[in-house]
């Protein structure tokens, strides 16, 4: 058997994002350890490394909140309908957009 008796550390995946944990171990190690090494022991690649020394700020920091990626095709009946309800139209009531009657009597 080859190693079976022991656990064995399942290889980073690409693509996935490093943690704040990683982040501050590789740079830790880095002190006392080459990039290669440190990034090895961190689990991840030389060249996440390269990218952490280049701009050291932990992970957490650097993700902006995601925007939209197309406009919303909904927009327009939306503002519709907040300007109606904001003038006190009776075009679309409260009630109405439930299915029920404004009012509440059947």
């Amino acid at each position: 058997m080859l190693g079976l008796s022991t656990p064995q550390k399942r290889p980073p995946v690409a693509g996935t994002h490093i943690t704040d944990q990683q982040a501050r171990l590789y740079m830790d190690l880095r002190r006392t350890h080459t990039r290669d090494i440190a990034a090895a022991k961190a689990g991840f690649s030389a060249s996440t490394g390269a990218r952490l020394e280049a701009d050291p700020r932990l992970p957490s920091q650097k993700r902006l909140p995601r925007n939209r990626r197309r406009p919303d095709p909904l927009a327009a009946v939306w503002d519709a309908e907040n300007r109606a309800d904001a003038r006190g139209d009776a075009g679309i009531a409260a009630g109405q957009r439930a299915g029920g009657d404004a009012a509440g009597a059947s």
